[in-house]
């Protein structure tokens, strides 16, 4: 990760934290969300995810990377899970 520009990894990161804010809560084929659910789980998601955030910011501002890329890639795993999520529910419902 340290031959990979600054730029890069924000932009990933960036990427990662609008899939994860857009896509919450993901729904369980087994476990449908009614409209109630979905709201709580969201607001849920969204403070996580910038709590988070804040710390990986606060992580990259003290120079402690490997603590970092922990988190960012852990960020960046929980968006391709949910991406994988969403489309396993919508091809099982159709």
């Amino acid at each position: 990760m340290k031959n990979v520009p600054n730029a890069v990894i924000l932009l990933i990161g960036v990427l990662a934290v609008v899939i994860i804010i857009v896509l919450a809560p993901v729904e369980s084929i087994n476990k449908p969300l009614d409209e109630e659910e979905r709201r709580y789980y969201a607001r849920v998601t969204h403070c996580i995810t910038a709590l988070q955030v804040c710390v990986l910011i606060i992580l990259f501002c003290l120079d402690l990377q490997d603590y970092f890329y922990a988190g960012y890639v852990s960020i960046v795993l929980i968006a391709v899970f949910m991406v994988m999520g969403k489309i396993a529910v919508k091809r099982y419902v159709q």
